[in-house]
Parts: structure tokens; sequence; C-alpha cells
């Protein structure tokens, strides 16, 4: 087979077959390598697990067609992309059941804005590896926590102390002495901020008077 019927048959098939799974799930580095392999094999002519000669580096051939590569894409990044898509969509699908799940567990910021710094880096759950793989993704250089942007629009899907929509972190990371006064943990933007003739004033409801704190 020429090495652009290989092509053709590499991009829509050995590409595809793993998608189920890598929508999902975070896959081995063994099992992503093993892929690879096959792949790599299979284009340049090899049958199983035989080898033919590789003339071009297959990091060159996996490369965007605007980088002079074969547009074949690397699994790695692809199945980073996945997982990674489950942060956008947790953003995007407040009103969701499995969103809904998620928050009732982790709780309302469902633990994306603390990483792997927590006590969830050790447990092997489906969501814990979503949240871990935002620090895998930052290990390669991008702040992946700051490439997700949030439009507060009214302020009906953003919670005012849990979720980091003024600063990089959640206002409760911040202020923590007005969180423990604060009467609603799960206050939304729209909770405190109201629209009051041409601008906007805040709506408090501490547990005691301001007055204690220091």
């Amino acid at each position: 087979m020429s090495f652009g019927g290989c092509l053709n048959l590499v991009n829509p098939v050995l590409n595809s077959l793993p998608l189920y799974y890598f929508s999902l799930f975070r896959a081995p580095s063994t099992v992503l390598k093993k892929l690879e392999s096959v792949r790599r094999n299979f284009f340049w002519g090899g049958a199983g697990d035989e080898s033919k000669i590789s003339w071009v580096k297959w990091d060159d051939v996996i490369r965007p067609l605007a980088d002079d590569g074969l547009n074949v894409g690397s699994i790695f990044v692809k199945n980073f992309a996945f997982i990674g898509k489950w942060w956008w969509r947790f953003y995007t699908e407040p009103t969701s059941l499995w969103v809904s799940v998620i928050k009732s567990i982790y709780g309302v910021s469902g633990s994306l804005n603390l990483g792997g710094n927590t006590s969830l880096a050790y447990s092997n759950t489906i969501w814990s590896n979503i949240i871990k793989t935002g620090d895998d993704i930052n290990l390669l250089g991008i702040d992946f926590s700051k490439s997700i942007s949030r439009s507060i629009g009214n302020g009906n899907n953003t919670h005012f102390w849990e979720d980091s929509w003024l600063l990089d972190v959640p206002l409760r990371e911040k202020f923590k002495i007005l969180v423990r006064l604060e009467t609603n943990h799960n206050a939304l933007v729209s909770d405190r901020i109201v629209r009051d003739g041409d601008g906007n004033r805040f709506v408090w409801n501490w547990s005691e008077g301001l007055a204690v704190v220091r």
C-alpha cells in the first residue's frame, strides 16, 4: 500500500478507534505509546509488531499541514483535549444532571479550581483524573485554568465566592474572614451584585456585624 493509502487509513480508522475511551478516561502513558507505535509502524508499511525504516521523524508527520506536517495529530494531545473539554462542559452546562451530581460530591466549583494540590491527587475516580489533567496540561507550559474564560452575563451561573470570576483565584481564597461571615457560601454573583439605576450595588448577608473583622 502506498504512503497515501496508509495515510487515508490512519486518519479515519486508527485515529477514530480510541475516541470513545479518550472522551472520558485518561489513557495510561504505556497505552498511548503503544497506540502511537501501531500508527507509526502501519504508516511506514510495517505489519503487526514489525517496523520499517522511518524516512521522516514521526513528530514531523503528525504536525498540522500549516506546519509542514501530514495532519495526523498526536494521540497524547487528543486525549488531553477530550478530557479537558469536560472542564468547559462543566461551566457551560450548569443545569445538566451530571453537573448537579458532580457539585453534590465535589462542591459547587467541582474542585476544578483546586487542581492536584489536594487530596484528590491521590484518588483515582474519573472526575479526579479530569481535575488532574489540568495540572498535567500546565506541565506542558499551558496555563490551562486561564485558557478557560468565563462571561459573567447576568451572574446567574457564576458563584460569587467559589468561582474564579474576578481574580485568578476564587474570592474565598483571598477573603477568608469574609467567607466565614457569609451566610450563603453558594451565593451567585447576581445575589451579591444587583443593578441599581445606571449602576450596580452590593447586597450582603453577613452572619454577624463586620465590626468583628480585623
